[in-house]
């Protein structure tokens, strides 16, 4: 064997195939599905649609089995089941991972470990070590765009002192039948408040995650404070949802503040908005993202754009990411898997 074909041997071993069993519902299941065929990697064993009244069904290919039961995924017995169903359901994730099946999930509050409810971390940490096997979840946001993203980029900074991630999702020729966030009552005139349900439902979607990009980054946050504002709009404009009058709601704006000692070090803020032409004008990108990192040696700054996730199916998907993960998390040692444990993984699948 050449030199150079054993150096390429040994950094990059042949990988062994991982079985996968998708559980989840509608148009996810059918990405993920998609996802995992395309890999490399990986076999698709089943897909198992949510029963949930109203769920899509699952596009799976002719050598697939759909699943009616856990105990059919037990069954089968595969390496990893990526489960992202309506409602998590601890007792059955349980039963998988003491059966040694490695669980992919999208669930917001194990981003953090330490930060979850004790009770149920030490139940998911207990099963994972009985059956060997490990628990990681994942998504575009939260998870790559909050954690994978800025951890990347901070790399080269000699010391980080904020982290800045703004989201931005146009509205503005999307189909009426896309969804949007529950919050977005667009068209409204001015409520006196928004809804603080909306806000803790952000907050806990996506604190675990600022929590664990700052202890990836050595900013040890102590506080998260929650907030959000709307902008209306400056003159009357047509859209494809119908008319948005002058002074009514055309865009909102929801921020997580992470702080260290009172000093904000991590930042998350979401902005949806319908029409452009705002009161007050606030300033507004395309789909996408924009992180900075602050420090010594930035600021550094990186945007990410991505197709309108109503009208293309090409954007960053969370089942892309979830599916490259897989390897890695069948590898890793036992217990509750982050992105700061696991490998950042990508693979050309066509």
């Amino acid at each position: 064997m050449e030199p150079d074909t054993l150096y390429r041997t040994a950094i990059r071993p042949t990988p062994r195939r991982y079985t996968v069993v998708v559980w989840s519902a509608g148009r996810l299941a059918r990405h993920l599905a998609a996802a995992v065929g395309e890999h490399p990697g990986l076999d698709l064993l089943a897909v198992r649609t949510d029963p949930h009244p109203g769920a899509g069904p699952a596009a799976h290919s002719e050598d697939t089995t759909a699943l009616r039961t856990a105990q059919d995924v037990l069954t089968l017995a595969p390496d990893c089941v990526l489960y992202m169903p309506r409602v998590f359901d601890a007792d059955t994730v349980c039963r998988m991972l003491m059966a040694g099946i490695n669980v992919i999930t999208t669930r917001s509050d194990l981003h953090h470990p330490d930060s979850m409810e004790r009770t149920l971390c030490a139940r998911l940490e207990s099963a994972c070590w009985a059956g060997r096997a490990s628990l990681h979840s994942t998504g575009v946001g939260p998870g790559f765009v909050t954690e994978l993203m800025p951890i990347t980029i901070g790399a080269g900074l000699r010391r980080i002192d904020t982290v800045t991630i703004e989201e931005y999702t146009d509205l503005t020729h999307s189909d009426p039948a896309a969804p949007v966030p529950d919050i977005a009552d667009f068209g409204t005139r001015c409520p006196s408040h928004l809804d603080p349900r909306a806000l803790i439902r952000f907050q806990q979607s996506f604190g675990p995650s600022l929590r664990l990009v700052a202890d990836g980054l050595g900013l040890g946050i102590d506080t998260i404070e929650v907030s959000g504002d709307y902008a209306v709009a400056a003159r009357p404009t047509e859209t494809n949802c119908g008319p948005i009058s002058a002074g009514t709601v055309g865009a909102y704006r929801l921020s997580l503040v992470g702080s260290h000692a009172a000093v904000p070090r991590v930042v998350y803020r979401a902005t949806w908005y319908r029409v452009p032409d705002l009161d007050p004008a606030w300033p507004l990108e395309h789909n996408g993202w924009r992180a900075t990192l602050a420090g010594e040696g930035g600021p550094v700054d990186i945007i990410v754009r991505t197709p309108a996730l109503d009208r293309s199916p090409t954007g960053l998907s969370p089942a892309q990411h979830a599916a490259r993960t897989i390897p890695a998390l069948c590898t890793a040692p036992p217990g509750i898997r982050t992105s700061l444990d696991l490998p950042p993984s990508a693979v050309t699948t066509g």
